[in-house]
This record gives C-alpha cells, structure tokens and sequence, in this order.
C-alpha cells in the first residue's frame, strides 16, 4: 500500500473514533487477529482529511471527513501505513468474518490511534458480553456517538449473528443484538458496556432467530436534547430499535421506539441500512412492492 502526502484510503467498515495519544509516526502497524478483514464483504469506505493527522479534539475528528484518506487491509488483516502523513485520530477497523478462538467468522474489531494498534475487541474478551459464535459475524456495523453526555464519542457494535440460545448463532440464523462500549480517556471501554437486543428489560418486542438486529447501525441527536440517540436495524424482523441517549447513564430503553416499515411485514427487509439526516431518521426497506 502507498500513501501520497495528500491523502490515503483505508477499506473496511471504519467508525472515527476519539484522540487518545499525541500523534505519532507509524510504519507497518500488523492488526494479526484481524487476518480475515479482506473477506469483508459489507466493508464501506470511509474517506478522512489528511490534515486530521493535527486533529487534537472529538470535533477536529468530526470536520475531518470532507476530505480523503488512507491505508489498506489486505485479506492477511495487515493494516500498513509508511507515512506520517495519514494521521487520523481513532479508527476502528472491523473484520466480522475473522475467526476468534476456532469460531469460524465469528467476528472482531480492531482499535487504532494514529495508525497505531490499540487493541482487539471481540465477544468473551477483557468484559465483552457473550462469547465468541460461529456466524455471529461481530462488527458488522459500528458507529460512534456521545450516548451519555460526557464528550467522549461511545462505540456501538452490531452483532447481526448473534444467538439468544446457542442453537441460533449464523449467518442466516441470529436474533441479533448490539454491544455499546462507552468512551473513557484512551478511546473505548469493555468495562461498563451494554449488550442490547429486542429482548432486553424495557424494549417492546420479542427477539425471534431471524431477526438479525445489529445488521445496520446509526447515531445521532433525534430528539433535539443534545445527547446521540443509536437507531440499530432488525431487517429479518422489518423493525428498527431507536434508544434514547441520556447524561445519567447513557442509553435506555425508557422512551425508546421501535419502528416498522408502512406494511409492517419481516419481508420488506426495514431497516437493512440506517442513516441520521437533518431531518431526522433515514430507513432503508430494499423488500418493499
């Protein structure tokens, strides 16, 4: 991979993520548990400013997407870089076709800063709910937001394969579900997280096999409180889970929304893509007639 001065492009389901240390050069960075990156298929292309490499706050991160940026992860999930040039402030690199602990695409994701490995998440590791299942295809989807207020952006990761019961983890099967890592002084934490799914305390719905929450994820301030709220997509179900962000305690089902398509019906496919817009929640329903 070469990277020219003005800019560098990484592929892979990216999400920016929080400054952690002062920026640094970086040469041949290896992310190894994440050897199976290239066979993401859903992987989008995220293009970030190069000058993000001055970036020293969440909003510098932010204003840094009008322009381009990157690195490329090959099929052997090595993440070269050879220039100091691209210094974006966070990444997350996710790999939802790796294989974690034997569990064939069980799925990971990998934390940089400034092109710099900063770590591996993946189920059953350092507090993540669940353990790693064969399918459960772990980082899907991910998206940042400041759910609870405090400034720092929080990480959501969509598990669209995941099992309720452990007959029901893979690719065609999953009720799905959504981890939340908030946001601590060096980038996310395991700690403390949130493992939603549409059998959590308080959400209005019934989590069936086929539901696939955590296929597509957004984030964003719907309610005009200033918090992000996270939209997760169920397209198996045709719903889509909206929880409110709060500055006493993050995310909650209090108040929450669960949206379905016009028919109402799991073969429209509502909520196979979501996006936050100035208008409000985009939903994509690719099944509709």
């Amino acid at each position: 991979m070469t990277i020219m001065r003005a800019s560098c492009l990484l592929t892979a389901a990216l999400a920016l993520l929080p400054p952690a240390f002062p920026p640094a050069a970086a040469a041949g960075s290896t992310a190894s548990a994440v050897r199976d990156a290239g066979a993401a298929r859903h992987a989008r292309t995220v293009r970030a400013d190069a000058t993000a490499r001055a970036a020293t706050t969440d909003a510098a991160a932010r204003t840094a997407g009008s322009a381009r940026t990157a690195g490329t992860v090959p099929a052997t999930g090595t993440v070269q870089t050879t220039a100091a040039a691209c210094r974006v402030p966070g990444l997350a690199v996710t790999a939802p076709y790796a294989t974690v602990a034997g569990r064939y695409r069980a799925g990971a994701v990998s934390l940089f800063r400034d092109a710099r490995p900063a770590g591996t998440l993946a189920q059953g590791r350092a507090g993540i709910a669940g353990e790693p299942g064969r399918g459960a295809a772990f980082g899907s989807a991910v998206v940042t937001g400041d759910f609870d207020g405090d400034g720092r952006d929080d990480l959501a990761v969509g598990v669209p394969g995941e099992g309720l019961d452990r007959f029901q983890d893979g690719p065609m099967y999953g009720d799905g579900a959504v981890h939340v890592l908030y946001g601590g002084p060096r980038g996310p934490r395991a700690s403390g997280g949130e493992f939603w799914t549409l059998d959590a305390r308080g959400v209005r719905g019934r989590a069936r096999s086929t539901d696939r929450l955590g296929s597509a994820l957004a984030a964003g301030n719907l309610n005009g409180d200033g918090d992000a709220e996270l939209a997760a997509g169920a397209p198996g179900a045709g719903r889509v889970l909206v929880l409110a962000g709060t500055r006493t305690g993050g995310l909650t089902a209090r108040h929450h929304a669960l949206l379905a398509g016009r028919a109402g019906r799991p073969g429209d496919l509502f909520g196979s893509s979501v996006a936050v817009t100035p208008d409000g929640l985009a939903v994509r329903r690719p099944g509709a007639r």
